[in-house]
């Protein structure tokens, strides 16, 4: 595919919730690398209507109210593949990703489905909470689709609009962007990454480190389940007995299987519960 040849189909997709300081910067510094900039506001209550530019080739997609990043990509998906497209770019609204980074991942999708942008992990500016939760991610996610998954968490990608329709997400929260890697190794589609900078500012994360693990968790387990009807309590021969235990001090919850026998927090202990119910 010669993108070249194709300079009316190169679509960014930028889903945003109150980032009224950070939108214009964002859009017009995104202007000067693609064709077209599809604006999903995810329930904003900012006022950041003025923030955006007034040009023919920004469409902007609005929910009423906050349903998460994975919905607000959902309907940038769907929106690129209506228009046709050829190529699909992700990126964030607060200038974690840096547009110039574009033509990099132009250059890039040339040999894959889908690049996505890879941070240093380790000894960079993002915070401890995020570098664990992203290791932990990264590292499971590669275990069990047999790729190397550098980085699960970045939402700086590349996409080859063809494919989208295959890989929308059904989550509707950050963890739809471990959905998305699940659906597109279980397509058989190509996955390549490139180096991009580690970006953070003064600016509070919407993303929070134990709801995105637990929510990582369930999409492993959920998405895996649905394409291969694997039974995971059999596969993994896991059985857990959970019960209570109130001290005068905190509690516990004891859980208990063939093989163990261990004491251990109460917010912990939930995982197994939360595991069964959702397979």
């Amino acid at each position: 595919m010669n993108i070249s040849e194709n300079k009316n189909k190169i679509c960014a997709i930028i889903p945003f919730y109150n980032e009224k300081s950070t939108l214009k910067k964002i859009v017009s510094d995104t202007l000067n690398f693609v064709d077209l900039i599809i604006l999903v506001n995810d329930g904003s209550t900012d006022n950041w209507q003025e923030e955006i530019p007034k040009v023919e080739n920004i469409i902007l997609i609005s929910n009423e109210i906050n349903l998460g990043k994975g919905a607000a990509l959902k309907l940038g998906f769907q929106k690129s593949i209506e228009l046709k497209t050829l190529i699909s770019i992700t990126l964030d609204a607060d200038l974690q990703h840096d547009p110039k980074q574009i033509p990099n991942f132009l250059n890039n999708i040339e040999n894959y489905d889908c690049v996505i942008g890879k941070r240093k992990i380790t000894n960079s500016q993002m915070p401890f909470q995020r570098r664990v939760s992203n290791y932990l991610t990264s590292k499971l996610l590669s275990l069990k689709t047999g790729r190397k998954i550098f980085d699960s968490q970045s939402g700086y990608r590349v996409f080859k609009t063809n494919i989208l329709e295959n890989i929308l997400p059904k989550f509707s929260g950050f963890e739809a962007e471990s959905e998305i890697i699940v659906k597109l190794c279980k397509n058989n589609y190509s996955l390549g990454f490139t180096d991009i900078p580690t970006i953070y500012g003064n600016e509070n994360s919407k993303m929070r480190a134990i709801p995105t693990i637990l929510g990582f968790v369930k999409v492993l387990l959920k998405v895996w389940y649905t394409y291969s009807k694997i039974n995971f309590k059999t596969y993994f021969n896991i059985s857990f007995n959970i019960s209570a235990t109130l001290s005068n001090s905190s509690k516990l919850i004891t859980a208990g299987g063939s093989n163990l026998k261990t004491v251990v927090p109460a917010g912990i202990a939930k995982i197994p519960l939360f595991i069964n119910s959702i397979i």
